[in-house]
């Protein structure tokens, strides 16, 4: 199975054309307050989960351009590379390195009204992370290795101490929750990658990549499901919280895993675990009539169900568990294209030759290019906020990366 060139044809002609007119040359960064449709700016404002999100995919297209896989211009890569850092430099960090969620166009701070903060995502700072690390792997700068550290033992500091926010959706009182796992490993894991490029010690990243890796596969993952929440109390499968799946997160949080591992640990001791939570995760969440995973699933299949305590995490499990959604779908096209790639089993072909089919019959945009990102269950287009209001600039085209890299 070759697929680089398809991968490679949808960057070029339609999702790299597409962003670029989106770039902020002005202040920097882009801007992706964008109808789900693609072809308006709802407003200016800037989340720095995406400018973090938007430098890795900028630094990612330029390393592959230098190496001739993409036909981009490096140039202007470059320059738009170094726009979005500075901009995030600038303006997205705070005294102790923790990051702001929301800005105005030009760099202005916009604090929180509920919590009454400017940092109020645990997740922005690792996307800033991921970001200034994938620019540092490709642009000679060890300065910015102590700035990338300082934000990172603040995060882990954060989750160590249990201070820290997920805005918009906070995890309820009790709970432990498989995301703020699964982000770290992928952020370690570009951290590791950066220290190891300059020859730096990385040993009690490992460590700790690997205690949250078995702790997804081990702790949080029962009967071959992953446990998006688990309740230190009890409540086991009553609460709503307890019972949904997220089949896309499952997924994604399979190949962050596989990728580490590839690289920095015996991928043989796991890749069965791995195998058989991603299976189970896209079947469950297969949709037999209109194809493409759905958003949320009860542990036995179907709509999600339980005792619900009307948090917002409950609210947008109910509002939205039946829509067609972009990212677990570009998910599922990493994760199976990886296990097939490493084992050779026809199981992980079908499921990949499956995702694909329906993704690219289901979600491009044939008018103006990328995905219409929202959907409802039949695949009719949605106008509506999940998470955040934003068109997504990174889900996708990380996926298309991810493949094309693993082919070279």
């Amino acid at each position: 199975m070759r697929e680089t060139n398809y991968y490679k044809e949808q960057i070029e002609t339609d999702f790299w054309p597409y962003w670029e007119k989106y770039i902020d040359t002005t202040y920097g960064g882009v801007l992706n307050c964008i109808n789900n449709y693609g072809d308006k700016i709802i407003n200016e404002k800037k989340y720095s989960w995406s400018q973090g999100r938007f430098l890795w995919i900028l630094s990612s297209l330029y390393e592959l351009s230098i190496k001739g896989i993409l036909d981009i211009d490096k140039n202007r890569l470059k320059n738009y590379m170094d726009g979005n850092l500075k901009f995030i430099l600038d303006n997205c960090l705070l005294e102790d390195y923790s990051t702001v969620f929301l800005l105005e166009r030009d760099g202005t701070k916009i604090k929180d009204k509920k919590t009454g903060r400017y940092d109020t995502s645990i997740y922005s700072d690792c996307f800033i992370i991921i970001g200034i690390c994938k620019y540092v792997q490709n642009i000679e700068d060890e300065s910015l290795v102590k700035t990338i550290l300082n934000i990172l033992n603040n995060t882990t500091n954060k989750i160590s101490s249990k201070h820290f926010y997920t805005e918009p959706y906070p995890i309820p009182e009790g709970y432990e929750t498989h995301a703020v796992n699964m982000i770290m490993v992928n952020t370690l894991y570009e951290v590791i990658q950066t220290l190891d490029k300059y020859s730096m010690k990385y040993d009690k990243y490992v460590k700790q990549a690997n205690d949250m890796i078995n702790t997804i596969l081990y702790k949080l993952c029962e009967d071959g499901l992953i446990r998006e929440f688990v309740y230190k109390e009890g409540a086991k499968n009553k609460r709503l919280l307890d019972r949904h799946v997220t089949p896309g997160h499952a997924l994604e949080s399979m190949w962050f895993i596989i990728e580490y591992l590839e690289k920095y640990e015996d991928i043989t001791k796991h890749i069965d675990t791995i195998g058989d939570i991603s299976i189970k995760s896209f079947d469950i969440g297969w949709d037999e009539e209109f194809g493409g995973l759905l958003r949320f699933v009860d542990r036995e299949g179907g709509i999600p169900k339980g005792e619900s305590q009307e948090t917002s995490f409950e609210k947008l499990i109910m509002d939205t568990h039946d829509m067609k959604i972009w990212w677990p779908q570009s998910e599922a096209l990493v994760i199976f294209h990886k296990l097939y790639q490493l084992t050779g089993n026809q199981k992980y072909l079908e499921r990949y030759n499956k995702i694909k089919e329906y993704v690219f019959r289901v979600f491009p945009n044939e008018e103006i290019g990328e995905w219409i990102q929202i959907r409802l269950r039949d695949g009719s287009p949605l106008e509506k906020v999940v998470a955040l209001p934003v068109k997504d600039p990174f889900h996708i085209m990380r996926a298309f990366i991810k493949i094309i890299e693993s082919e070279e």
